[in-house]
């Protein structure tokens, strides 16, 4: 029975890693977040050349990730160099358990050199797992060099305060017993800013080698450039999950973008003056460059597929341009097909799947609390 808790404990939510029994590297992990602050004095020409390399268990090699400046999932590119910064990475989906992070190490490309002050590995919900900091000055590490900040030793044993918090109490619902555990509507948010982070510095290249336009109004072309977060919250979230009822959220996004707005022109006879002079004011009011901030909306539905898995079920995903002319009105994302691969993904949809296979089927409990948790929990009778 103490082995089908302790597994219960670790699998029945991928989400929230309880368990107080086991050991630390059965902790399940389904967000990685590596952050390293520089210091000041001898960095150079730094951009998108700053990495981090962590070993792929389903590939038994090692992949690098380009950090990018800022914090809490932001992708932001940086435009200059600055010092004692803070960089960061979330990687999700590669990192399945604690136990597979073998080693932690940062280089830099070839022509750039960092000095690293600090860094920091999270998981799940901010739970700071490892911290390392220099002492005196910083660690310089020149272009076309790396150094190993962190082995597995370092890694699973350094700071285990957030893994002694975590317990596991089964709970009497309706005269049966169930392993139970509630999770906040901030934690979801961590999960999913973090997977659509992961993915804004993927769809970023492509913005760079092709256009991304789509159409909001009548001969109107907008062309999506520099897409990245926007700003934050109260709670340093760009996530924010809301109750709608017992078994769905509403999911609201912050993004901004550099866009460039374009006049369709009309195809004119020759001798229609009236119509040249229109495309050509109009292309005054219309053609421009804009910092826009938006946002992606859509209601999220947690449910049982037929093959009792757990799957989460996106309807109504519409977007909106906030101060600008159509502010207030909702587009509907298949607009822009290439954000929507992001956010409505099989791999997001489908991110709670490995939870089912191990309790074998469908969670006895899934309903969202009035506060926004949510709340999942498995008869104790299913494990004997």
């Amino acid at each position: 029975m103490k082995t089908a808790l302790c597994n219960i404990s670790i699998m029945v939510l991928v989400l929230v890693s309880f368990c107080s029994c086991g050991t630390v590297e059965d902790v399940p992990v389904y967000r990685l977040k590596i952050k390293m602050e520089l210091g000041s004095g001898q960095n150079r020409n730094l951009k998108n050349n700053l990495y981090v390399k962590l070993k792929d268990p389903s590939l038994g090699t090692e992949s690098k990730y380009y950090l990018r400046y800022g914090d809490q999932g932001s992708r932001k590119h940086n435009s200059r160099l600055r010092n004692n910064s803070i960089w960061s990475f979330d990687v999700v989906g590669k990192i399945k358990r604690i136990e597979d992070l073998n080693r932690v190490t940062f280089g830099v490309d070839e022509g750039a050199r960092a000095c690293i002050k600090k860094i920091s590995v999270i998981v799940n919900e901010n739970n700071t797992i490892f911290q390392k900091k220099i002492r005196r000055g910083c660690q310089l590490i020149r272009g076309g060099n790396e150094k190993i900040f962190a082995n597995s030793f370092q890694l699973r044993k350094s700071n285990k305060d957030w893994y002694n918090s975590l317990s596991i109490v089964p709970k009497r619902i309706n005269r049966e017993s169930h392993i139970t555990q509630k999770i906040s509507a901030s934690g979801l948010g961590y999960m999913l800013e973090g997977f659509v982070g992961s993915k804004l510095g993927e769809l970023q290249e492509r913005m760079n080698e092709e256009r991304i336009e789509f159409d909001v109004g009548d001969r109107m072309m907008v062309e999506l450039k520099n897409l990245d977060f926007g700003n934050a919250g109260e709670d340093r979230r760009y996530v924010k999950f809301t109750r709608s009822d017992a078994d769905s959220y509403i999911v609201d996004l912050d993004f901004k973008s550099l866009i460039t707005t374009k006049w369709d022109r009309w195809n004119c006879d020759w001798w229609r003056v009236d119509c040249k002079a229109g495309n050509l004011v109009a292309e005054s009011v219309v053609n421009q460059n804009l910092n826009l901030k938006f946002d992606i909306r859509f209601e999220v539905k947690l449910q049982c597929n037929r093959y009792d898995e757990i799957q989460l079920k996106l309807r109504y995903i519409t977007f909106g341009l906030h101060d600008s002319l159509f502010a207030g009105i909702r587009y509907p994302l298949d607009l822009i097909p290439e954000v929507k691969d992001v956010i409505n993904s099989s791999k997001l949809r489908n991110i709670f799947k490995s939870v089912s296979n191990q309790i074998g089927g469908c969670p006895d409990i899934m309903r969202v609390e009035n506060n926004g948790d949510l709340h999942i929990g498995v008869k104790t009778s299913r494990l004997h």
